[in-house]
């Protein structure tokens, strides 16, 4: 009787929704291998994520039974004036958690050996049934199966559909973290446990708390997620947002 391999997958891109297939694939009884581009950890990249019920199953699906902490619990959302009087208030009962939360245990889950940091997609050839990557150190690898999970810059969208380019959606994201401990005591007694939103003109500001570096979710050790969602029109506002102090420009990216 003739032994029947595994099929191969290649999955390319390692963050969350890369891990997520992958893990998936290899519990169906594929060979999946994971090309990251980036060399270093991706752990520390994410940072504040809110859990849906979904969220739950999806990992199960993936091969992660939740151990820790499911986040911190918020009861709703809140919102609040420039003097910070809460004007609105919806329930919505809900856990807050840090993105290494969920990135963490689905790396854990997947075999290190399959995961290969620092390797650049430049090209998919077919082969008679099979493709195969190409990558930027010269490498050729052949599969049954290549998966773009690369984000919304993919390489392996720009080869086979060049024609479909992201587009400015009109604002730009201000993202930051703080410590619990770095925020002063009025903030921490009645507004760092909530799921907090504020609307300045022409622009949305939330936070949330999410558990500690460590995912602890224990009273001074959590830190406290913010995000400002700021219109800004095409042009040269925009361009001197995406422009670093040397003027170099970063892109679609604000500069740190």
């Amino acid at each position: 009787m003739a032994h029947q391999t595994a099929p191969k997958a290649i999955v390319i891109g390692g963050s969350v929704g890369g891990l997520f297939i992958a893990n998936m694939l290899a519990r169906r009884g594929w060979q999946a291998d994971i090309f990251e581009r980036v060399g270093e950890g991706l752990a520390s990249r994410g940072l504040g994520i809110a859990r849906h019920a979904e969220l739950v199953s999806i990992m199960s699906a993936a091969g992660v039974s939740e151990t820790g902490p499911l986040g911190i619990e918020v009861t709703g959302r809140s919102a609040f004036d420039k003097s910070g009087r809460v004007i609105a208030r919806f329930d919505y009962p809900q856990h807050l958690a840090a993105w290494s939360g969920v990135f963490n245990p689905l790396y854990a889950a997947f075999p290190k050996q399959r995961y290969h940091r620092g390797r650049e997609l430049v090209g998919i050839d077919d082969r008679k049934g099979k493709v195969a990557a190409r990558f930027a150190d010269g490498a050729s690898i052949e599969a049954d199966l290549i998966v773009g999970a690369d984000g919304f810059r993919s390489t392996v969208r720009a080869l086979y559909a060049p024609e479909v380019m992201p587009s400015y959606a009109g604002y730009v994201a201000w993202r930051g973290i703080m410590e619990e401990t770095d925020l002063s005591a009025e903030f921490r007694a009645h507004t760092f446990d909530q799921f907090a939103f504020c609307f300045p003109p022409g622009s949305q500001f939330i936070g949330y708390p999410v558990p500690g570096a460590d995912e602890s979710v224990e009273r001074s050790r959590r830190r406290y997620s913010f995000l400002w969602y700021c219109h800004v029109d095409p042009g040269q506002d925009l361009t001197d947002i995406l422009t670093d102090a040397t003027g170099v420009s970063a892109g679609d990216k604000i500069p740190q």
